[in-house]
């Protein structure tokens, strides 16, 4: 599937962490995905490629959410075997808050404010 063909989501990850190697990791990330599938396997094949390319030593210290242009937050799946989406997702990598759409900048900087940590 071409980049053009795919659907924009966001990956939003805060927190405060723990482990040096996990330094750097808040932030918002772009991943393109299937746009066919349902709001739950789009969000488990975008956390695969998220995964697959952000190693997260403890994923305890952060919230990781999944959101669509507009912010809404993608369904779970009760039944889901890990890694079985990724080859419907594509990772785009990290993006400021001045290239992710209004309402996903506007759920980041509303939880790494200091009044919510």
């Amino acid at each position: 599937m071409l980049p053009q063909d795919m659907e924009s989501v966001y990956v939003i990850v805060t927190g405060d962490w723990s482990d040096d190697e996990d330094e750097g990791v808040e932030g918002i990330y772009a991943v393109g995905v299937n746009p066919a599938l349902g709001s739950g396997e789009r969000r488990e094949a975008v956390l695969d490629q998220f995964h697959g390319h952000i190693g997260i030593s403890v994923l305890d210290d952060f919230d990781i959410m999944v959101v669509d242009g507009q912010g809404q937050q993608l369904d779970c799946l009760d039944d889901y075997e890990s890694g079985s989406m990724e080859d419907e997702a594509d990772f785009w990598g990290s993006i400021g808050t001045e290239d992710a759409p209004e309402a996903v900048a506007a759920i980041y900087a509303r939880k790494t404010a200091p009044a919510a940590r």
